[in-house]
């Protein structure tokens, strides 16, 4: 037993007594319920923090909902943004494409220059020798065209649109102007012959598809100047277009352009009145050509734009100075016209002053360059076997004046085999040793040389006889050269 003090009266009391002995104040009972009240206290302030806990999770459960509604409705409007800008632009080049279409066959051919990317020349790049635009026009005129699908990649700015076009054979219309070539080769032949097919009633149609392909340029969708227009323009058909093929030809065009803006030089040319068969006529000659980059240039043409009084350009056209059937310019190399040749300017207008024209580099066709690492068997003959014991390069004279030529080539075939061509190649080098330019000759099997070169036999040129070297730039120094043996055919 302990003793308390009675919190009434103060006056000492043991622990056990329910009331004090002094002033009957009950104790047992004070303490009891001191101690529920304190218990209620602390339930209260439970009940009251669950609740506040109870209110937050509402609260929280609420806001999440609302907020996922909000995002799945912000993520709807979105997706209904894309949709109808993707709409929108297939409208765009929709209209585009079935408005170019139909200039096209109708023949307004200047109003649809602001369609494209660039400038094309229609007549020039006709494959059937026209002389005038207006025989152009006419074949057009025979297509007719029905509008199939637009497919657009508003992330890669590509488009395209494909037609079903009807229009005359092209293999027919070909077969009329080449049968036509025996009545002789004045300029409206070729096209009076096609004209007149057009007319036949025997002429076929057919049906094929055209894709009109687009990109976007400057927020505005313009048709490509590719093969594809070429195709159609010339062929009513084309190859099928995919965003996929787009997109790898619009890089190659970027890798092209970046390399004629770096590494091809138009170092000289000259625009003139030129003489030609049947008189003077618009052309361009002396084109000087260097290439510095690490490709091979197998084509090239070149872009001639003729000014009016203003400054303005009145009419494009485009040379080809570099065929598929010509030597390519190599890496490093230089190239240049032949003095004694020009390129006619077909097609320009009366009032065109050609004097008054910018040229620049226009299509250009690369390809790698690579040594092959292995040698064929010819390749191993002419190491092996064939001497070259003696050739020259100087100024050489002829009816039509002097040139750099080839002579006095001496060959010796220490092999077994008769050798019906073999052909010899001129290189010239720069200060620093480097080639930067070459022509080949066919000293042996050709129309004007020796028909075989046999077994052990040794061949020398005749003394009075050169090859005429063509297409050495200014820069070329004609005393710094090699002369190689390049190709043999067997017998």
């Amino acid at each position: 037993m302990a003793i308390i003090k009675c919190p009434e009266c103060g006056q000492e009391i043991s622990d056990q007594s329910r009331n004090c002995i002094h002033c009957g104040y009950p104790l047992k009972k004070q303490k009891g319920t001191v101690l529920k009240e304190h218990r209620n206290k602390i339930l209260a302030v439970g009940a009251v923090f669950l609740g506040i806990c109870a209110v937050i999770v509402l609260i929280t459960f609420f806001l999440n909902r609302n907020s996922s509604k909000a995002a799945m409705h912000l993520a709807d409007k979105t997706a209904a943004v894309f949709q109808s800008e993707s709409d929108r632009e297939k409208q765009l080049v929709t209209k585009k494409g079935e408005d170019f279409v139909s200039l096209v066959i109708t023949g307004q051919i200047d109003e649809t220059q602001k369609y494209l990317d660039k400038p094309y020349d229609y007549l020039g790049e006709c494959i059937y020798s026209f002389t005038n635009m207006e025989a152009l026009k006419t074949l057009l005129s025979k297509y007719t065209a029905v509008f199939q699908e637009t497919t657009v990649d508003t992330e890669q700015n590509l488009a395209y649109c494909k037609f079903e076009v009807n229009h005359p054979n092209p293999e027919e219309l070909i077969n009329a102007q080449r049968d036509s070539i025996h009545l002789g080769m004045e300029d409206d032949t070729l096209t009076n012959a096609l004209l007149d097919k057009l007319e036949d009633s025997s002429l076929t149609y057919v049906t094929d598809d055209v894709f009109i392909n687009f990109h976007k340029i400057d927020g505005e969708w313009k048709v490509i100047t590719d093969s594809t227009l070429y195709s159609f323009i010339n062929l009513g058909r084309t190859v099928d277009s995919t965003i996929e093929s787009l997109s790898d030809n619009e890089k190659k065009m970027m890798e092209t352009e970046n390399y004629i803006e770096e590494y091809i030089e138009l170092n000289d040319f000259l625009v003139s009145e030129c003489e030609g068969y049947s008189g003077k006529v618009p052309g361009i000659k002396n084109v000087s050509l260097k290439n510095n980059g690490d490709k091979k240039i197998t084509a090239l043409s070149l872009k001639l734009e003729f000014l009016n009084a203003e400054g303005n350009v009145a009419e494009t056209k485009k040379v080809t100075v570099i065929g598929i059937m010509d030597s390519p310019i190599k890496p490093g190399y230089s190239w240049k016209m032949e003095s004694d040749k020009f390129f006619e300017i077909k097609g320009l207008r009366d009032d065109i002053d050609i004097t008054k024209v910018n040229v620049s580099i226009g299509d250009v066709t690369l390809s790698d360059f690579a040594e092959a690492s292995v040698k064929s068997r010819e390749e191993e003959y002419i190491e092996n076997y064939l001497e070259l014991n003696d050739y020259k390069v100087d100024m050489c004279q002829s009816y039509s004046g002097t040139f750099p030529g080839l002579e006095n080539v001496s060959i010796k075939n220490n092999g077994d085999r008769d050798l019906r061509k073999v052909t010899v190649t001129v290189y010239f080098q720069d200060a620093q040793g480097k080639n930067i330019a070459e022509d080949s000759f066919t000293v042996i099997g050709s129309l004007f040389s020796s028909s075989l070169l046999k077994a052990n036999y040794s061949w020398k040129m005749e003394p009075d006889k050169f090859y005429e070297i063509k297409n050495l730039a200014d820069e070329v120094d004609i005393s710094r050269y090699t002369v190689e043996i390049t190709g043999i055919e067997f017998n």
